[in-house]
């Protein structure tokens, strides 16, 4: 089992065992975030939407499968588990199916006049803890083997709302406790949240720009749109403010695009982001395995609209309150989540598309771009402005002094190594321009003489 609180330095190679291709190496990793062992098992044990506390099922489906390390509330009818066959969960002793629904804590069952179902497809298993917020079956009225159904406390078979399984399941068997060794959320959250710290602190080495490939300036005027270029053969790290992400209309990716080897981390800097998810184009679910939404400090990511997200939300601090009518196209990492708001039908699908994140990360830690652009000497004047002293938030990583003021770069990473270098120059023009004005001094003695 991980330690909790190590960096996340020392974890480089722990992601080595999940089969993932290997970035470069680097102060961070390789590790793929979402499924790096931890007592004997994937840190999410293979779930795609992946819960500390409560969630809140009030959309439509997830493809992949569900774990609530609180509770777990519907208003509305949900499949998960639904599309092709998703990643490997466990199988707990006795059962010959693997898990699709993991609650630790209870059942709040909707209230609403529609008498909605949640639907565990494809053949999957279900596990709730506590018993006293539900009753489950096995047989219906008439004492005939039946798909497993879970209901209201007291509540006879075949009642609505209720949880519903396509095989046969024991109510011992959905109640039975599930140890560590197979799921263990009290574990992966903590290591969770200092990985997430880590690579928030890790040096940028994209930025978006415009078309004519000049970087885009924050505050990024709502509407805009940028551009972003990788490098192939490593991880690429893009850091914007949540402001200026929730500002921007669309990405547009040039390729080389993200995949196996050329992942993508965006550390998202703010402690809360609120808006639209921008347009992604040129990409599409073939490179959402690959894409990484690092929130390192938020603790609330609400979207209220904008297009569906290429990627895993990896906000392991954050309450995640997805409201939009577009897709998740990738692992949910959350505090707590909330997929759809209760009673809002229509539209586009809001579905979580089973596309788990499948790249080993590697990034260099600092504030510092690997490949620093050389700059001409600086003029010096007479009164020289002091640089911002980078600032590191230990909720969220490297941020500078003044992130988001006007005029800095959209990114919000520095060019630490620059600016030191332009003080180094400032201070060695003062030390020659001391140095002439003694020896002229010295002359002038002399031929006074």
């Amino acid at each position: 089992m991980i330690a909790i609180g190590i960096g996340v330095a020392s974890l480089i190679g722990i992601g080595m065992a999940s089969g993932a291709a290997v970035a470069a190496p680097g102060d961070v990793g390789p590790v793929n975030p979402v499924t790096f062992p931890i007592n004997g098992h994937q840190a999410n044990s293979g779930f795609t939407i992946f819960s500390e506390g409560n969630v809140a099922l009030n959309a439509d489906e997830a493809e992949g499968t569900v774990a609530v390390g609180g509770d777990l509330t519907f208003e509305s009818g949900y499949n998960i588990g639904a599309g092709a066959t998703p990643p490997a969960t466990f199988v707990a002793p006795g059962d010959t199916a693997p898990t699709f629904l993991y609650v630790r804590g209870g059942v709040g069952f909707s209230s609403s006049p529609t008498t909605p179902v949640l639907k565990v497809l494809g053949g999957g298993l279900s596990k709730i803890a506590d018993t006293s917020t539900y009753t489950a079956y096995d047989h219906d009225n008439n004492n005939a083997l039946v798909n497993y159904q879970i209901v209201p406390t007291g509540a006879p078979y075949n009642t609505a709302p209720r949880i519903e399984g396509t095989v046969t399941q024991t109510p011992a068997s959905i109640a039975a406790p599930v140890g560590t060794n197979l799921v263990d959320i009290d574990a992966a959250f903590p290591a969770y949240r200092q990985l997430s710290t880590d690579l928030g602190g890790c040096a940028r080495t994209v930025q978006l720009t415009d078309t004519q490939g000049d970087p885009l300036q924050s505050p990024i005027a709502p509407g805009t749109s940028g551009r972003l270029t990788m490098t192939p053969g490593q991880t690429s790290v893009l850091s914007i403010s949540a402001a200026d992400l929730a500002a921007i209309s669309e990405i547009t990716f040039v390729a080389p695009l993200p995949d196996p080897t050329t992942p993508l981390v965006v550390n998202v800097v703010g402690t809360s982001f609120s808006g639209s998810i921008p347009n992604q184009a040129g990409i599409g679910s073939g490179q959402a395995p690959f894409m990484l939404w690092n929130f390192p400090q938020a603790t609330t990511v609400t979207v209220t609209g904008g297009d569906s997200i290429e990627g895993t939300i990896y906000a392991p601090r954050a309450f995640v309150n997805w409201q939009v009518t577009q897709n998740i196209e990738g692992n949910v990492i959350a505090a707590s989540f909330t997929h759809g708001i209760p009673g809002v039908r229509g539209g586009p699908p809001r579905e979580v598309h089973n596309f788990p994140f499948s790249a080993e990360v590697s990034c260099t830690k600092g504030n510092v771009t690997p490949t620093p652009t050389p700059t001409p000497t600086p003029t010096v004047t007479p009164t020289i402005t002091p640089v911002p002293t980078p600032s590191f938030d230990p909720n969220g990583g490297t941020s500078p002094a003044a992130p988001g003021a006007a005029g800095t770069l959209a990114d919000s990473g520095s060019d630490t190594a620059t600016a030191l270098g332009v003080a180094a120059a400032a201070a060695g023009a003062m030390v020659l321009g001391g140095a002439l004005v003694l020896l002229r001094r010295t002359r002038r003695t002399r031929h006074q003489r």
